[in-house]
């Protein structure tokens, strides 16, 4: 799987400096991806499914782009992909919980993020946002895979089939 728009090369001191910017330790195979790739975007259009956990049906959506570590004096700074601003931006909005960080969308415009928190450690979400948990006020979100790992292995070439 191939990435193009990613950011600059991130250093293991960047990573780490990002990671105490938000307050979460993050894991282990999230770091790996950031260090190799710094998000960007699938040279080829990637999609996966899950279960919907409004509708109890399985729903597909693609994978647009990973968001992307900046460093402040970067020459490519593209504030709607800087990971550190989504993040402020979404918890501050209480768009997402705080253990939540947004670490990519589908071309909707729907966040996909890493649950950072003790329980669900590591599992990725699709956050509908759209629709609204009524209990907590965040974006309606549903798992779909229970590490980066795993949901980097479901990611799937589209294939037209009309």
């Amino acid at each position: 799987m191939k990435f193009i728009k990613s950011g600059d090369k991130l250093t293991e001191g960047k990573l780490a400096q990002f990671e105490s910017e938000v307050g979460w330790a993050f894991p282990s195979d999230y770091k790996e991806f950031m260090l190799n790739n710094n998000g960007g975007a699938p040279e080829d259009c990637l999609v996966f499914s899950f279960e919907d956990i409004v509708s109890g049906k399985e729903n597909n959506s693609d994978l647009r782009e990973f968001f992307t570590v900046f460093d402040e004096n970067c020459s490519n700074y593209t504030s709607y992909l800087d990971i550190v601003r989504i993040y402020k931006s979404m918890t501050g909005e209480e768009i997402i919980p705080p253990f939540f960080l947004p670490i990519g969308d589908d071309s909707g415009g729907n966040p996909i993020c890493l649950n950072l928190a003790e329980e669900e450690y590591g599992a990725v979400f699709f956050c509908d946002h759209e629709l609204e948990n009524q209990d907590t006020g965040f974006l309606a979100s549903s798992k779909i895979a229970d590490s980066f790992t795993e949901f980097m292995s479901m990611l799937k070439p589209f294939v037209y089939n009309g």
